[in-house]
């Protein structure tokens, strides 16, 4: 399952949320943008996102750049 982590560490499920992924310049990879979290009903945006997934160690695993 994939997670979204905001810039103050907060983990949320990521079937949840809403986001755009762009090119982040020819760095190698993506950047999400625009992330949107509905788990209490209304849009509540985050900022600073990263894609990733909790591996089975218990640890963040960054998808995106």
């Amino acid at each position: 399952m994939y997670v979204i982590r905001d810039s103050a560490g907060v983990i949320y499920p990521a079937d949840l949320c809403t986001w755009e992924q762009v090119d982040n310049g020819g760095q190698g990879g993506y950047d999400i943008t625009n992330v949107n979290f509905y788990g209490t009903g209304a849009a509540v945006a985050k900022t600073g996102c990263e894609l990733g997934y909790i591996h089975k160690t218990g640890r963040f695993v960054q998808i995106t750049a």
